[in-house]
């Protein structure tokens, strides 16, 4: 078997292990929306898992740009592109790609105080990732996983900002 169909196989059996049906409201669906609330600024992070394989696809500056102008045109107030340095929230994207698999991920991290110990910490309060599996992975197939992750993010930031 090859390598790389093992991975792709491994990977899934992990995505469905690890995923809830999207159709469902859990508790922590009512948490993620909070984790949103007041957001204006955040910074991109692109963390790709095997940048050689990433940059094959897609170079990691047009992968940056498309998340900031997909984020710009779903929320236009919120201001990406913010040097990580000059904020509290950074928006991660992590992408794990073979030649026929990808999954991509966004994480939404912010700075936060520990109620009962008053200390301030870094945490991920909305995430969500997408998989794809059964062809060629290309620029357009991360493209449309891309798009459906910011939608995502931008149904919540809508919700939790009305």
């Amino acid at each position: 078997m090859p390598r790389n169909m093992l991975l792709s196989i491994m990977i899934y059996a992990c995505f469905l292990l690890l995923t809830e049906t999207s159709f469902s409201q859990g508790p922590l669906d009512t948490e993620k929306i909070k984790g949103v609330k007041g957001l204006k600024t955040v910074a991109v992070v692109i963390e790709p898992t095997d940048k050689p394989n990433i940059e094959r696809i897609i170079g990691i500056k047009d992968l940056g740009d498309m998340v900031e102008v997909g984020l710009h045109n779903r929320v236009p107030e919120l201001r990406p592109g913010t040097p990580a340095e000059e904020t509290d929230n950074w928006l991660s994207l992590e992408i794990y790609t073979t030649e026929d698999c990808a999954v991509l991920g966004i994480s939404l991290y912010r700075r936060v105080k520990v109620l009962d110990s008053g200390e301030e910490t870094i945490s991920k309060v909305w995430w969500d990732q997408r998989f794809a599996s059964g062809g060629k992975v290309d620029k357009k197939y991360l493209q449309e996983m891309l798009d459906t992750l910011l939608t995502r993010f931008a149904a919540d930031y809508l919700r939790a900002n009305q």
